[in-house]
């Protein structure tokens, strides 16, 4: 301890000393770490090379991996930060043990830093020769994401999806997300027991899931449901509607799709209709559109070998039926956007079709909706739907009744 006091020690020196210190947990050795954790960071010298040792000994050996003394350095010093991870990262290239020490949120917070700070390139791994510390840390960015992942937890799960909502353009993260996901329901599906099966058999109601077209006409029997609770005999239909004494207009989109998504929440998942499977209901990311109508629905279900896992999947794109792009956004949005090179090809395009005597003839849409009838509409998507269920794509239509005397 005494020896790693000394100031002159050259950094190599001093961070193996460190390192041995903090792996046989000798009393004070953190503290005498963090004593050269400086704030603001030297610009340069003999200082500077102690603190970058001081980080890359905590990371590598303390049980936390320093984490409270190097993420503010990293949050309040960007431009030393980024030389520090390159030092790490070319320290343990090939061995990025100490991220496992880190939690989900962590985990995400660094990521989140990591496209900041190295911001992905289609350059990023060509590499010829020798790997240096740039090209050790972009190696360590993904390393991060793929740690992450395997944590095989939901929280893994929100810290990818924080990562999405604070960095929307890099779009790809969704398919990262999938995987997490998937992982994560893997890691708590149980396999159905006798108990179940007596339960299947006792109510007609309960459901097995096991393939992406059950999953369609889960949740399309989960909105007839709807249909009935906004026009039964307690009709909920006025939720979607705006009132001010003699002045009615419709929700928007937005709320629309909320509203249906609350629906699924608690009638398929809360209700436990899907035995032995957890059914996840969420909304879309977004597209930076400004709209996220888009409604996610999914299930890990048994693999085609035993023991092994899949994951069934939906996506429900709701519409207003005031939408200019009513007719074709099946085709341009659904398919084209949410559907094309997806693994999920399961879609169901939702319309909301509002109509009301009162309806505020200032609301601009009111003038937007089709001169037809919801019957007819309701064909001609069907007939839609079906035309664009080609190759993989299972696409169905689905028209809410929203209207109000």
């Amino acid at each position: 301890m005494v020896r790693a006091e000394d100031a002159t020690l050259r950094s190599e020196i001093f961070k193996a000393l460190i390192q041995l210190l903090l792996r046989h947990q000798a009393a004070g050795s953190r503290e005498l770490a963090k004593i050269s954790i400086l704030d603001p960071p030297p610009s340069g010298g003999p200082e500077k090379e102690r603190m970058l040792a001081a980080i890359q000994a905590l990371a590598t050996e303390a049980h936390d991996a320093g984490w409270t003394e190097i993420w503010p350095v990293l949050e309040q010093h960007p431009g030393f930060g980024k030389e520090a991870v390159a030092s790490l990262a070319y320290a343990t290239v090939g061995g990025h043990g100490f991220l496992k020490k880190l939690t989900e949120e962590q985990l995400g917070d660094f990521y989140r830093w990591m496209l900041v700070a190295y911001p992905p390139s289609a350059s990023d791994h060509q590499v010829s020769g020798a790997v240096g510390p740039s090209q050790a840390a972009i190696m360590l960015r993904d390393q991060v994401l793929q740690n992450l992942k395997r944590k095989s937890t939901f929280a893994a799960c929100e810290a990818i999806r924080e990562v999405m909502n604070s960095l929307p353009q890099y779009s790809w993260l969704a398919l990262h997300l999938e995987d997490a996901e998937e992982l994560a329901r893997a890691a708590t599906w149980q396999p159905i027991s006798p108990r179940q099966i007596l339960v299947l058999a006792s109510n007609s109601s309960n459901r097995l899931l096991d393939s992406p077209e059950q999953l369609l006409e889960l949740i399309l029997e989960s909105l007839n449901r709807l249909a009935e609770k906004l026009h039964g005999e307690l009709p909920a239909i006025r939720d979607l509607w705006n009132i001010d004494k003699s002045r009615y207009w419709p929700k928007d989109e937005n709320d629309f799709s909320d509203y249906v998504s609350r629906h699924l929440d608690a009638d398929i998942q809360k209700r436990g209709i899907v035995v032995n499977r957890e059914v996840k209901i969420r909304r879309g990311t977004g597209g930076g559109t400004g709209q996220f109508t888009d409604i996610h629905v999914d299930a890990i279900v048994p693999g085609s070998q035993p023991g092994s896992y899949a994951r069934v999947y939906a996506i429900l794109e709701a519409k207003g039926n005031w939408h200019q792009e009513l007719f074709t956004a099946m085709e341009t949005q659904l398919r084209d956007r949410y559907l094309k090179d997806n693994r999920c090809q399961s879609g169901i395009y939702l319309v909301g079709w509002f109509s009301c005597a009162k309806w505020d003839d200032e609301d601009p849409r009111k003038t937007q909706c089709p001169s037809m009838s919801m019957n007819d509409a309701r064909s001609r998507l069907e007939q839609q739907a079906t035309e664009l269920s080609t190759g993989a794509y299972d696409i169905r239509s689905y028209v809410v009744d929203c209207s109000l005397p």
